[in-house]
């Protein structure tokens, strides 16, 4: 991991858990499946958030990373990857419905691209809310994407839940596990 190109805002966890000292060995061909994150309206990107699968905390020494999101970490912008899909059936029906959303971490990939469509592309006036999730401040995503939404259309309510806030973010928001 010694040579990731790794946002110098992140350095001192990584130097804290020594994640620099992993080598991800891939020797045969890899499939994973990620949601993008991503909407329609986003043309000529893929955008995947991918939580980088380090060892156990109590791990013997020598336990391996995870082998795809090694390798998708340690590629740079503009590098050449193979991909198939979009796969699945999670897709916004064409109803007045209130739309509740409910994931935290990475896993809110499919999540940003639904309300991104609504609200961008579809300039919905549904009721939607999206609940969030992470562990501290510095674990979420697109948290100024999702405010900034919430200021233009009233019909968007974004709650952000902490289950581990760390002493800097000064939390006083809502707590819990949201997964």
């Amino acid at each position: 991991y010694k040579d990731f190109a790794v946002q110098p805002e992140y350095h001192e966890d990584w130097d804290k858990f020594n994640i620099w000292r992993y080598v991800s060995k891939v020797d045969e061909p890899v499939i994973r499946a990620y949601s993008m994150a991503n909407y329609p309206g986003e043309k000529g990107i893929i955008m995947l958030n991918v939580r980088i699968a380090s060892p156990p905390p109590r791990a013997p020494e020598g336990t391996p990373p995870g082998k795809a999101s090694s390798y998708i970490f340690s590629k740079k912008p503009g590098d050449k990857v193979t991909i198939s899909g979009p796969y699945g059936e999670f897709f916004i029906k064409d109803t007045d419905s209130e739309m509740v959303y409910i994931g935290g971490g990475a896993g809110m990939a499919p999540l940003r691209s639904h309300i991104f469509e609504l609200f961008k592309e579809r300039k919905t006036n549904r009721k939607v809310s999206y609940w969030y999730g992470g562990r501290s401040l510095r674990e979420l995503f697109y948290v100024d994407e999702f405010r900034d939404i919430e200021k233009e259309f009233p019909n968007f309510k974004f709650n952000i839940a902490l289950s581990d806030a760390m002493p800097e973010d000064n939390w006083t928001g809502l707590k819990g596990f949201i997964h």
